[in-house]
């Protein structure tokens, strides 16, 4: 038996490359082969360079080339990469639609595959419309990223999820959206992420830590005075220096320490060794919580409900905070995360999701 896996693995973003491993590799422990379809050939020495010719873009083009860490972090992402098991090279996605790839299974996800704001050259890529009729389609933790759509797109959304033959979903929003636009039931599954365990994560990278001593990590994308402040409270309050990673280039505060050029495995390296962790990201919160960590989630914007799914398995969308004022409220009744009722939630519904994904597999249908 052979699986295609179509999802976002090529970006140059910690979280997508980071779910596009962990689904092969929790396939590929089931003894399977397993391979991610290579829709993204070319590859980038600077991923950081833009052909854009506006005057923004080339000021921003002559720091990505004369910045040595950029070139470092684009090659950290690029080894990364190599070492998943990737198709042949196809030219675009037309060359796809054109000549399906030969699969036992087709598996879409995780991420935000199914983000219907990001449309894939006009076509719908990720809902595998281009894979033969009669061919066995999965999803595995695909995402909507916001499940908050129109009704007047429900009967598309019928017919683009038709072809499934097993749905599920990272987000309880997803699973109400589906069967609300096409009656079809979907699972509530962990992203893949989570699938694998902090030990196994850990394998992967150097157990040096990259920053000695105690510091908290911020991984956000939040640009307002707001956060601002509530990172400089945390600060004074946990008395610690703060470190930052970001997928982008700058960051729009000052920081103690800027690790500009992390690649996805200094990102695990950075989230193993955190005392504390501030994040607005998705993946951050999956993180924080694999490696155990206290940690706060900045408010940013309306589309929350990934993570409030996430956080809802191990009852803790407390931690998502907007003000000071809420910082101080969550510290003073509870600062710390009691892991030992976390962890057991987390670890249940791993078994669960590896099950569900196994079995998907697995059956003649």
């Amino acid at each position: 038996m052979k699986i295609g896996i179509y999802t976002i693995h090529a970006a140059y973003n910690f979280g997508a490359m980071l779910q596009a491993f962990a689904t092969q590799y929790i396939i590929k422990s089931f003894d399977i082969e397993a391979e991610i379809v290579n829709d993204s050939p070319h590859e980038k020495l600077n991923a950081y360079l833009t052909n854009n010719t506006s005057l923004k873009a080339i000021i921003k083009n002559l720091y990505a080339l004369t910045n040595p860490l950029i070139w470092i972090k684009s090659k950290r992402f690029r080894d990364f990469h190599k070492s998943m098991s990737l198709s042949k090279k196809y030219k675009s996605i037309n060359d796809i639609y054109k000549n399906p790839p030969k699969y036992d299974i087709h598996l879409v996800g995780s991420d935000q595959v199914w983000n219907l704001e990001h449309k894939v050259d006009k076509q719908y890529y990720y809902f595998l419309d281009f894979v033969p009729k009669g061919e066995k389609c999965i999803s595995y933790a695909s995402s909507f990223g916001n499940s908050n759509i129109s009704q007047s797109v429900y009967p598309q959304l019928q017919q683009l999820l038709s072809k499934f033959n097993k749905l599920s979903t990272r987000e309880t929003g997803g699973v109400s959206l589906i069967k609300q636009a096409t009656g079809q039931d979907a699972t509530l599954v962990l992203d893949p992420t989570l699938l694998l365990t902090a030990k196994q994560w850990s394998k992967l990278i150097s157990q040096k830590p990259i920053i000695k001593g105690k510091y908290i990590l911020y991984y956000g994308f939040d640009k307002s005075e707001n956060c601002h402040q509530i990172i400089k409270n945390l600060r004074s309050s946990l008395q610690l220096p703060i470190v930052a990673i970001s997928v982008s280039t700058t960051t729009p505060y000052k920081f103690d320490k800027f690790i500009q050029a992390a690649g996805p495995k200094e990102f695990i390296n950075l989230f193993k060794y955190a005392s504390f962790i501030i994040t607005s990201s998705f993946h951050g919160v999956a993180f924080s919580i694999n490696f155990q960590k206290d940690f706060v989630v900045m408010q940013h914007g309306t589309r929350m409900e990934r993570i409030e799914s996430l956080l809802d398995i191990i009852g803790q969308r407390k931690r998502i905070i907007s003000s000071v004022q809420e910082l101080n409220e969550l510290f003073k009744n509870n600062k710390n995360i009691d892991y030992q009722k976390c962890s057991i939630a987390i670890a249940e519904k791993r078994n669960e999701s590896i099950k569900w994904l196994k079995k998907a597999l697995l059956e003649n249908n």
